[in-house]
């Protein structure tokens, strides 16, 4: 990507985030939603 702070998420991480991409910064939020 040309932003390199984004992220292009593949079918496996698009479980996780549920978006096709997303920044760095938004990646802590869709993962601690998986973490306890």
């Amino acid at each position: 990507p040309q932003n390199k702070r984004g992220i292009l998420a593949d079918d496996k991480l698009k479980k996780v985030f549920g978006t096709d991409k997303v920044t760095m910064f938004e990646m802590n939020k869709h993962l601690s939603r998986h973490l306890s």
